[in-house]
């Protein structure tokens, strides 16, 4: 079947490919989004939509948050008191997210540089 754009409709497989490289642009603009509320201090409005109801926050030193409100106010309590500013460049985002066996769910991972 012709699109209006001269294209003919893509196969199953390819129209999976397309929809996932949506996903994996969409967790980008997440990853992007999550870098610049940290930079503005755990800015709580604008970590807060990134996160479910029911998501987790750990990272070894800083401690664990369970469900949205816990991490807006534990992320921000981290940024009032223990950071004094920080650089988040999502030079990788590619590597940070790996598709865990539920499909609804995706674990991040970032590293920290930090001077003591």
């Amino acid at each position: 079947m012709a699109s209006g754009h001269g294209m003919t409709s893509g196969t199953p497989m390819k129209e999976q490919q397309i929809q996932r490289l949506y996903s994996f642009e969409g967790i980008r603009n997440i990853i992007a989004l999550y870098g610049l509320g940290a930079d503005r201090l755990n800015d709580p409005d604008l970590l807060g939509p990134l996160f479910t109801k029911n998501a987790v926050w750990r990272c070894e030193g800083f401690g664990e948050f369970k469900g949205r409100k816990a991490i807006r106010e534990g992320l921000r309590s981290i940024a009032e008191t223990r950071i004094l500013w920080s650089f988040h460049a999502m030079a990788t985002p590619g590597s940070i997210f790996a598709k865990k066996p539920d499909r609804h769910r995706e674990v991040g991972t970032m590293g920290i540089v930090k001077s003591d």
